[in-house]
């Protein structure tokens, strides 16, 4: 897209973009990325994005695949949380298809965790209104439990057990 030719990296690293000189002048880019090859060749690029126009010369796909290779290529490092973090801002056009399909399964998550900690503290409200007592690792297993099958089992239970523990027969 660049029309760049350099060597195909093997690691790449978002370098500080701090561009401070002796004299006192500050420069700083939008992003400085130092690309280095198997045969460490090392070569860096600056990206300044001037205007909300410039980003609009790029066509989405082109920039979703471009965001989607930076992200995979960043690897487990801080770069990759940063990048991530720029990637996740909501006035930002350009997310990867990749990087959707990760925060789709994370709201998924969520939701099922959400819904399974209501289950497990409505299961403890009905025992506490029947003034059932529970004792703390019957407390503890109910709140860890994930499996809405049996939370919706032990809510079911929890109508007419005469104790905490009759839940689990």
């Amino acid at each position: 897209m660049l029309n760049i030719d350099f060597p195909t990296p093997c690691e790449v690293a978002v370098v500080d973009t701090d561009m401070t000189e002796i004299v006192p002048i500050e420069r700083r880019a939008d992003t400085v990325m130092m690309f280095t090859s198997r045969w460490g060749a090392k070569t860096v690029v600056i990206t300044e994005s001037q205007s909300h126009e410039a980003l609009t010369t790029v066509d989405t796909d082109t920039a979703a695949y471009i965001a989607e290779q930076t992200e995979i290529g960043l690897g487990d490092t801080k770069a990759r949380q940063i990048w991530r973090c720029l990637m996740t801002m909501q006035n930002y056009r350009f997310k990867s298809e990749f990087a959707e399909m990760l925060r789709a399964e994370g709201r998924a998550e969520g939701e099922a965790c959400g819904e399974a900690r209501g289950e497990a503290k409505s299961v403890l409200k009905i025992l506490e209104q029947r003034d059932i007592p529970v004792p703390e690792p019957i407390r503890e297993r109910i709140l860890a439990c994930t499996d809405l099958t049996l939370l919706e089992s032990w809510l079911v239970r929890s109508l007419k057990a005469a104790t905490a523990e009759e839940l689990f027969d």
